[in-house]
């Protein structure tokens, strides 16, 4: 499994209807809200699309454009894993001109030889694919970004090229993702293939259910609510924190280390004052179901009023199993006993518990077996 979910069935090509220039000249910020751009790609589609120029050493270099925490650097470290790719991540803002260009120095001949960072030596040496990763790169000054040039373009450093199992994927922010960033030369705009990655709250949901790293409090918020997701705001503000992918995580990891007197200010640091307030109040209306999940994994058959608050237990169950896989034979028999009121929920379940560890589960073979057969049409 991926980390952005599972992998989309080929398809036909069918090309898009491009609109009108003049129409998307007109447009306004307005009008764009929502409207989701044919160019635009999601991060599953992007990492399938990395994964096969990795597979296929592609000597093109792509940039990638798009807001700030919608999964540029995870998308291009999955695709990495999943390939078996040595990568180089480096954040091109954080470095100096020397560190990406080398330094040019007398060699033992007499002779100049260009000195390079031990870190790019994998480019050259060795058996194993790389990928160099330049994230940050246009929020890094203008010297930086020249000093990269021959890297991006020629796929070499100080005339040495690179091994031919080398893949160059740089990323970067637009100007109206509301970033500090250095605008693009020309000369660099046409020498680099541009993927623009947009945020798809159904992407991340999936992901977000699978990786854990979510806590069940959140999850069951942002299914209820996916357009809290990701919801960017600008600067003038008195207070910091934007509800993002990134900072929902941050806000799951003091639900799992702080006890609840310490939770709403410190979530509100995470997601921002506004969001703190709508989220905390959603904890405190579920507060009452940690008994009844309690009773639920010892054996009873309980289900919670509403749906949003049935599949907090749900995932709260998944989210125990990871830690207790004992639990495994008890998320079957309650996936069982849901079916015939919220088998969509069960079968979310069953899918996650399945990711977990599929092992513990199989290991009960008959009621596995009856499972497969009660849930065949939510589960693939």
């Amino acid at each position: 499994m991926s980390l952005f979910g599972k992998k989309a069935s080929a398809a036909p090509y069918v090309p898009p209807t491009i609109p009108s220039p003049n129409r998307i000249a007109e447009s306004t910020p307005e009008e764009e809200k929502g409207v989701i751009r044919w160019n635009e790609w999601t991060v599953l589609e992007l990492r399938e699309a990395l994964e096969e120029a990795l597979e296929k050493n592609f000597n093109r270099t792509f940039f990638i454009w798009g807001p700030p925490a919608v999964g540029k650097s995870a998308v291009v470290k999955q695709a990495c894993r999943n390939k078996k790719r040595h990568l180089i991540d480096d954040r091109l803002s954080q470095k100096d001109p020397t560190d990406v260009r080398g330094v040019l120095c007398p060699g033992p001949d007499g002779k100049a030889q260009w000195l390079i960072t031990p870190e790019y030596l994998p480019l050259w040496n060795g058996e194993t694919p790389t990928c160099l990763f330049f994230d940050e790169h246009n929020h890094a000054a203008d010297i930086l970004q020249k000093a990269s040039y021959e890297i991006s373009w020629d796929h070499s450093i100080g005339g040495q090229p690179f091994k031919k199992e080398v893949v160059v994927i740089l990323a970067g922010n637009r100007e109206i993702d509301n970033a500090n960033i250095t605008p693009m030369d020309k000369p660099m705009q046409s020498r680099v293939i541009h993927v623009y990655v947009r945020f798809d709250a159904q992407v991340f949901l999936d992901y977000a259910e699978k990786e854990g790293a979510f806590h069940p409090l959140v999850m069951s918020y942002l299914r209820e609510k996916p357009d809290k997701i990701y919801a960017p705001a600008g600067d003038a503000k008195e207070y910091y924190g934007d509800p993002l992918p990134r900072t929902w995580e941050m806000a799951s990891d003091v639900l799992r280390t702080f006890s609840g007197k310490f939770w709403d200010k410190m979530i509100a640091g995470c997601v921002g004052v506004g969001e703190s307030i709508e989220f905390t109040a959603w904890i405190r209306s579920v507060a009452d179901l940690k008994e009844t999940i309690d009773e639920i994994a010892s054996g009873a058959n309980i289900t919670a009023k509403s749906m949003s608050k049935q599949y907090f237990v749900c995932q709260s169950l998944v989210d125990r199993y990871r830690t207790n896989k004992a639990l495994g034979r008890r998320i079957l028999e309650y996936a069982k006993e849901i079916k015939k009121k919220m088998p969509e929920l069960g079968g979310v379940m069953l899918s996650n518990a399945y990711y977990v560890n599929s092992d513990t589960l199989k290991e009960n073979k008959n009621m596995w077996g009856e499972i497969i057969e009660l849930y065949k049409n939510f589960l693939t």
